[in-house]
């Protein structure tokens, strides 16, 4: 395709020198192609090399520039450093042969004129800018290897000193016998390294004073002028009776007005007279070339002030002023500049969190100072009571004063930080704003009580648009019902407003909210609702009934009773505890009491309400008498009961429609309500038509449905139904997932190589329930080797069995103990299953190699992604494969933020799933190849972006809903009780045991979790305890994303990090510590 175009251009610089009248459409015609050309930097540069056949590079910089830039991205920096030599060397030459003479440029008439600038000198400034660019990477390249080999060589020293030295050593690149001269010259190169960054920052001040500022105010004149004559020649020819006096009079007037325009302004000329404003289309030259001058002394501030932001950080309160000077004089000069107007933004909401840990820290060092003297004895205190009093009244007073002044920049920096995020939101058009719009959240819900930052917040709102708030309903919801007035005032208004434009997005997020057990949250939820019910009268009642529903389908009377008489037997049996079993059979009893809607749970009740009656009133007479035959009859009746539940669930494998809801089988067709997870804004809802009668029951220990929903568009949506589990954490994860794509999307190594995340929607029906979308033509990976072996007729646990021959009591065993144990299993088996899968499946060799490639790209931006998340519980059945592209598709994000790394039985020790099944599948070289250079990339990409990515997971980590800080201390102690109940009812020897959880993957893990969720158990954990928890996450994932998570007193570079974290993965000491049901063999 390349060739083609080339040829055809060739053929158009044929035409361009042979017919003048076509040269300008030829020219944007070239431009055009350029834009949508990808940016191959080879390709690229051929065709301007065609190009140049015609066009010199003065004529078409801003492609050189952009070449070289590519470049510069991609570390060629030697033909970035060629092609800005050049440009400099042709922007020089074509000043000179101007002679630095102005230009006359006829306007309205021959006796008026104006002079310009020459363009060249707007090239030549342009040019400057973007080779400081280059030079600043680097001097920024050179300072990480410098730090690099400075970091090598201190390693190697202390290895010296210290030969016994027992701390891990990783396979950092050292050098070969440093010596101490080697660290003396390493810093002196980076004292240098430091004065040349420091002289690049002058240097671009300079140009911004000596040359852009002062060009940019004779361009204003110019317009002053011109503007003042032409409207002098209009006023004369339009009014005979004009004098001279009143012309000359407009004259000054005009000049007046602009010269009040502060420096930093944008030198706008602004006037009411409608004859200005006409004229002002005469000047293009002039207006252009003073646009020009604009946006470049934008981005030179903006350039500035990034490059002082990554040299000193914030410091101390005259850097961040500097800093914001910068950024300021930025976006001032150009108030269209996207980029200004967001670092902008993002400095003052970093310095929020600067002067809040500043006071934080200035209130723990008073307490410090405060507690000897308070611990001093009465008699001490007597002899010198009055000085120490008032020494402390005085630092005191210092305390409070710097307290206040700190809380005051602290809100200062809130609301410009308020505004700025308002605008930026406002000028990215609603792409890539979700960072943006989870910051302004977050400083909502913190500082929101506040009067100033309340205006702030509500004037910001008014211009951001609606569509905004669709891709953060989720953290809005959070926060519905929050205690802080001012807050809850504004949330309530802005969801009105949503629900009035969009109340298909709403209306599934408000449903959920309105079922809370918390009575503040759903008061909240009900008023939104009760105002939708003012325009969407029918919609809200179909989205209730559905939701219902679907709850209904998702649980039925016999899981809820074979989960509660579980519980409840775990409470007498093992918990010892009569009263709690008591209260979880309490609510079932009721339930059963108000009789059946459905012809489920009246089959229900004909099979076991008299037995469940009976021993109901066992119940009741063992509280009145406290006869504990009474108590035994009924513990007898409930275990007989649970039997045959059980046994009952085993045996359901498919639903009717019309026998778990008649309301969705008879009475709900085409229906307003669009199909959960299909609507999109400005665009006709796809809206339920009707609901498919046959339901699949799937086999694994939670038993979700497959449901298809036929719509309007003539699809059907088919969609996971599942019960007692939380969605709102996956919910989120997508959230993160796709900010993450549009990252991958916008760097061209990553966007040419196709990485991407494969997304589904995620649902919440209730606290408890939700639908996720349906992974067409995909399978787990515990099913693909499982069908595989029993085809070949091996059994699916070979390794496991023999795993348990030769050491029955593997989990007891020591750690040395465990790894021969290990490695001689692995040596036992090829464990290459799922790389014959591979081959076996594909038609030809074609096929498999591009499946093969896009299996090995997507585990390995999976792998990155999910090790900044801390993802964890990635066994066979949670990672997924598409049987038509062989992409990797991971599923289950219960456990995030490294909470399988820190529960107390079987800790995950692997930063990510790389067994070596899942390195078998891949090419040749194994990880060294597709697999390894890939996560760079993506790691490069995370790096590059890790501010965003924190906004985000800080709105994560904080958000009230997700209560996973509970998991790490009830997960095993839940466990652990379901482990004793199974093995009370059912004797089992080690191997039956271990091949149940080989055979239903850690569903025990899920079931607690949504346990958990489904019980709000955030109001019994203390608020203190939430939040140190949550800074320790965020520290974790801020060490990850800048390096630091194996070094933290030096950072490494990407691909030591990608290494490091490979060695992790695959270690034998790490793999063989897992919980058994994890597969580690494989």
């Amino acid at each position: 395709m390349m060739n083609a175009q080339l040829l055809s251009e060739l053929e158009e610089v044929w035409y361009y020198k042979l017919l003048p009248e076509r040269r300008q459409s030829i020219c944007e015609i070239w431009q055009k192609r350029m834009e949508g050309n990808q940016p191959i930097i080879d390709d690229y540069h051929r065709l301007l090399l065609i190009h140049s056949l015609c066009l010199p590079m003065t004529q078409d910089f801003k492609s050189w520039i952009k070449l070289a830039n590519l470049c510069r991205k991609s570390n060629r920096l030697i033909m970035a450093d060629f092609i800005f030599k050049e440009l400099t060397h042709a922007v020089l030459n074509e000043h000179t042969n101007s002679n630095h003479q102005a230009i006359a440029v006829p306007v309205l008439s021959s006796q008026s004129q104006q002079t310009c600038y020459h363009s060249s000198l707007i090239d030549q400034q342009l040019v400057k800018y973007e080779k400081a660019k280059y030079d600043w990477y680097c001097l920024v390249a050179t300072r990480e290897r410098l730090l690099l080999e400075s970091q090598s060589v201190e390693q190697v020293l202390n290895n010296e000193n210290n030969p016994q030295n027992d701390i891990i050593s990783y396979n950092i690149p050292t050098l070969a016998s440093p010596k101490k001269e080697n660290i003396e010259n390493t810093n002196i190169k980076l004292e240098q390294n430091h004065k040349e960054q420091l002289k690049l920052i002058e240097d671009m001040k300079e140009m911004i004073i000596k040359t852009c500022l002062p060009a940019l105010d004779h361009l204003r004149k110019q317009t002053t002028t011109s503007i003042g004559n032409a409207q002098q020649e209009t006023m004369i020819a339009t009014s005979d009776r004009a004098t001279p006096a009143a012309s000359g009079n407009t004259l000054v007037e005009t000049t007046q007005n602009i010269n009040t325009i502060p420096h930093v302004s944008s030198f706008r000329v602004t006037t009411t007279n409608a004859t200005l404003s006409s004229l002002s289309t005469s000047f293009p030259t002039v207006n252009q070339q003073e646009q020009c001058f604009r946006q470049l002394i934008s981005k030179c501030y903006l350039r500035i002030g990034t490059w002082q932001h990554e040299l000193f950080g914030l410091t101390n309160d005259s850097i961040l002023a500097e800093i914001m000077k910068n950024y300021e004089y930025a976006w001032t000069y150009d108030d269209s500049n996207y980029k200004a107007q967001n670092a902008y933004a993002i400095l003052n909401y970093d310095a929020v969190s600067y002067f809040k840990q500043r006071i934080e820290d200035a209130s723990r060092n008073s307490q410090q100072q405060q507690a000897p003297s308070s611990s001093s004895t009465p008699a001490t205190n007597s002899l010198a009571s009055s000085p120490r009093s008032q020494q402390q009244e005085q630092n005191l007073d210092e305390f409070n004063d710097a307290c206040r002044m700190l809380a005051s920049k602290m809100i200062h920096c809130t609301i410009s930080a308020v505004k700025s995020l308002c605008k930026s939101v406002v000028l990215s058009k609603a792409k890539r704003c979700l960072q943006n719009t989870l910051r302004l959240l977050t400083l909502w819900f913190e500082y929101g009580q506040y009067q100033e930052v309340y205006e702030a917040i509500t004037e910001g709102i008014r211009t951001v648009p609606v569509e905004v708030w669709l891709h953060v309903l989720p953290q809005l919801i959070a926060h519905i019902d929050s205690p802080k007035l001012l807050a809850h005032q504004l949330m309530h208004h802005l969801l009105i407003d949503v629900g009035r434009q969009h109340p298909q997005a709403l209306i599934y997020p408000l449903v959920v909210a309105s079922k809370s057990v918390v009575c503040d949250r759903q008061f909240a939820a009900n008023r939104v609702l009760n105002n939708m019910r003012e325009h969407s009268h029918t919609l809200v009642h179909q989205a209730l009934v559905v939701s219902e529903e679907l709850i209904r389908i998702s649980v039925l009377w016999h899981e809820t009773w074979h989960k509660g008489l579980q519980e409840a037997l775990v409470q007498y049996f093992v918990n010892k505890s009569i009263q709690g079993m008591i209260e979880i059979l309490e609510p079932l009893h009721e339930t059963i009491e108000h009789g059946s809607t459905t012809q489920n749970e009246s089959t229900f009740l004909d099979s076991y309400s008299n037995d469940l009656t009976q021993a109901h009133v066992y119940i009741r007479r063992f509280k009145q008498t406290k006869d504990p035959n009474q108590l035994n009859q009924a513990v007898h009746l409930y275990h007989q009961v649970f039997i045959r539940i059980r046994d009952k669930l085993s045996s359901i494998t498919s639903l009717e429609l019309d026998h778990v809801s008649p309301r969705l089988a008879t009475n709900f067709h085409d229906l307003e309500l669009a199909v959960p997870g299909t609507y999109e804004p400005h665009k006709p809802p796809i809206t339920i038509r009707n609901v498919q009668s046959y339901i699949t029951v799937l086999t694994s220990k939670q038993r979700p449905r497959k449901i298809s929903i036929r719509a309007s568009d003539g699809y059907e949506y088919v969609f996971l139904l599942k019960g007692h589990e939380d969605l709102r954490q996956d919910e989120r994860v997508m959230q993160l997932f796709g900010l993450v794509n549009e990252f991958l999307s916008a760097n061209d190594e990553t966007r040419r190589r196709n990485f991407i995340i494969q997304r589904y929607p995620v649902i919440p029906l209730a606290p408890n329930t939700g639908l996720l979308g349906w992974v067409t033509q995909c399978d787990t990976i515990y099913a693909l080797i499982k069908g595989n072996r029993e085809k070949t007729y091996i059994k699916f646990d070979a390794e496991l069995r023999y795993l348990l021959e030769k050491a029955p009591d593997y989990n007891q065993l020591p750690l040395l103990n465990k790894v021969e144990i290990f490695e001689n299993t692995l040596n036992f088996f090829e464990g290459d299953d799922l790389a014959k899968i591979l081959w076996h499946k594909s038609s030809n060799a074609e096929i498999w190699l591009d499946r093969r490639s896009n299996y090995t790209r997507s585990l390995a931006v999976m792998s990155m992604v999910g090790y900044v998340l801390g993802l964890g519980d990635r066994h066979p059945s949670n990672l997924m494969l598409d049987r038509a592209s062989g992409k990797v598709v991971h599923i289950d994000f219960g456990d995030c933020f490294e909470v399988a790394m820190i529960r107390e039985k079987f800790p995950e020790k692997i930063p990510f799933r790389l067994t070596r099944m899942l390195r078998k599948a891949m090419e040749v070289t194994g990880i060294d190849g597709t697999f390894r250079m890939t996560c760079e990339h993506v790691m490069d990409v995370l790096r590059n972006n890790r501010d965003s990515l924190m906004a985000v997971l800080e709105a994560f980590v904080y958000d009230p809903l997700l209560n996973w800080h509970l998991l790490e201390h009830n997960d095993n102690d839940q466990n652990a009780t379901l482990s004793t109940t199974s093995n009370r009812f059912s004797q089992i020897d080690k191997k039956q045991y271990y091949q149940s959880h080989l055979s239903t993957i850690n569903e025990d893990d899920n079931e607690h979790k949504s346990t958990i969720s489904g019980k709000i158990q955030q109001q019994h954990v203390q608020e203190s305890g939430r939040t140190i928890r949550a800074d320790e996450i965020m520290n974790r994932v801020r060490e990850k994303l800048s390096g630091n998570d194996f070094h933290r007193e030096q950072p490494v570079d990407i691909p030591t990090q990608v290494e490091l974290l490979i060695q992790q993965a695959t270690n034998h000491e790490n793999l063989c510590q897992l919980y058994i049901g994890w597969c580690p063999f494989w």
